[in-house]
C-alpha cells in the first residue's frame, strides 16, 4: 500500500470526516480530547453505540470548565448505553486523538468542539495497525494506573540503556534529580588533540538533559547543557578549519576550497541525521538497544517511544532494575 493510501490530510469538512469515521467503527473506538463539547459529535457517538451495543467506546478528556459543562452534561447518556468515561487526569490532556477498530487513528489539531470549525485546523486519517496499536497503547497508559507499557518493560530489561536514556531526557524534579542522582550518568563532552588536530569526544549522560539544574557544575570545556546541534556545529567548523589550513600556500587548488567546505558539511550532517524516525514497535525498539544506539544522534527516541508512556510511579521500578545492574556490575568493575 502507498503512503498516500495509509495517511491522509484534511484541512476542510472535519467533523464530516470525524463523523464518518466514527460510523465506520464495528469493533471499539477510543478517544482522547483536550476539549470534547460538540453536540453533533456526541450524539453520533451516542447513536452509533446504541445501534451496535457491542461495539467498545471508550473516551477521556481533559478537567476543565468547557467540558463540566457541555461534555458531561450528557455523561448519563453516555453511561446508560455502556460507554466508559474514564477519570480525568491531574495533569492537563492536551491529546486530540481516536483510534477506531484498533486500525485506524485520527488525530490532529481539531478538538472536538463547535468553535474548531471556525479555526484553521487539520487532521490526518491514519490507516495503519502499528500506528494504531501504539496510540492505543498511549489510551491505556492514559486510563489505567495499574498499566506497564511493553516499551517501559525495555527499560527493566536493559538497565544499561534506561541509565543513559534517563539520565538524558526524563524532566525530573529537584527532589527526583537529587534521589536519583547516585544511580545517573553525567556525560560528557571534551575535545582532545590526536596529533592531526582537535576531535571531540562524547557519551550520554544528564550533561546533556535541558531539564536539570547544572548550574553547580564547574571546570566543564563547553557550556552545559550540551547538545547534539553543539556537537554537529563544532565538528562542521573544525573540519572547516582544517580544510582551509590544508590549502595555505596551494593557490593553484583554491578554486576547490568551496567544494570541499560543501562536501565536507553535508558528510557532517548526514552523520547526524536521524537514522530512526517516528516511533516503533517494541522488537524494533530492541534491536537498537542491542545495536547500542546513540543517544545523542538519535534525540527524538525518548519522546516518540517512551515519553507517553512514563508515569512518574515507574521511576521506582525502573530505577530499582538500575541499581540492580550497577551492583552486579561493580565486581566487574574492581
Amino acid at each position: 500500500m502507498e503512503l498516500s493510501e495509509k495517511f491522509t490530510p484534511y484541512v476542510r469538512n472535519i467533523e464530516d470526516k470525524i463523523i464518518e469515521q466514527i460510523q465506520s467503527a464495528r469493533t471499539s473506538i477510543k478517544i482522547a480530547m483536550a476539549w470534547f463539547t460538540s453536540r453533533e459529535i456526541k450524539t453520533i457517538l451516542r447513536n452509533h453505540k446504541f445501534r451496535h451495543p457491542d461495539i467498545t467506546v471508550e473516551i477521556i478528556v481533559d478537567d476543565n470548565p468547557y467540558n463540566d459543562q457541555y461534555f458531561y452534561n450528557t455523561l448519563s447518556d453516555f453511561t446508560n448505553i455502556g460507554i466508559i468515561v474514564h477519570e480525568q487526569l491531574p495533569v492537563m490532556l492536551h491529546h486530540k486523538f481516536m483510534v477506531i477498530d484498533e486500525a485506524v487513528t485520527v488525530m490532529g489539531s481539531y478538538n472536538y468542539s463547535n468553535k474548531a470549525k471556525n479555526n484553521l485546523e487539520s487532521i490526518c486519517v491514519c490507516k495503519s495497525t502499528t500506528f494504531s496499536n501504539f496510540y492505543s497503547r498511549v489510551f491505556r497508559s492514559l486510563t489505567d494506573k495499574t498499566y506497564t507499557d511493553e516499551n517501559i518493560g525495555l527499560l527493566i530489561r536493559y538497565p544499561y540503556f534506561a541509565q543513559k536514556l534517563l539520565s538524558m531526557y526524563y524532566a525530573f524534579t529537584l527532589a527526583e534529580f537529587q534521589r536519583y542522582k547516585p544511580l545517573l550518568v553525567k556525560g560528557e563532552c571534551f575535545t582532545y588533540d590526536h596529533g592531526f588536530g582537535d576531535r571531540m569526544q562524547y557519551q550520554p549522560g544528564y550533561y546533556f538533559n535541558t531539564n536539570v539544574n547544572l548550574t553547580e557544575v564547574r571546570n566543564q570545556e563547553f557550556k552545559l547543557p550540551f547538545s547534539k546541534k553543539f556537537i554537529q556545529e563544532w565538528e562542521i567548523n573544525n573540519n572547516q578549519l582544517m580544510i582551509l589550513d590544508s590549502y595555505a600556500g596551494d593557490e593553484d587548488r583554491y578554486h576547490l576550497i568551496n567544494d570541499d567546505l560543501e562536501q565536507s558539511e553535508n558528510y557532517v550532517r548526514d552523520n547526524f541525521q536521524r537514522i530512526i524516525d517516528n516511533t516503533h514497535t517494541s522488537a524494533e525498539l530492541e534491536k537498537y538497544i542491542l545495536e547500542e544506539v546513540d543517544l545523542i544522534k538519535e534525540d527524538r527516541l525518548w519522546c516518540d517511544n517512551f515519553e507517553l508512556f512514563f508515569r512518574t510511579d515507574l521511576l521506582t521500578p525502573v530505577f530499582k532494575a538500575i541499581e540492580e545492574h550497577l551492583k552486579a556490575a561493580a565486581p566487574l568493575i574492581r
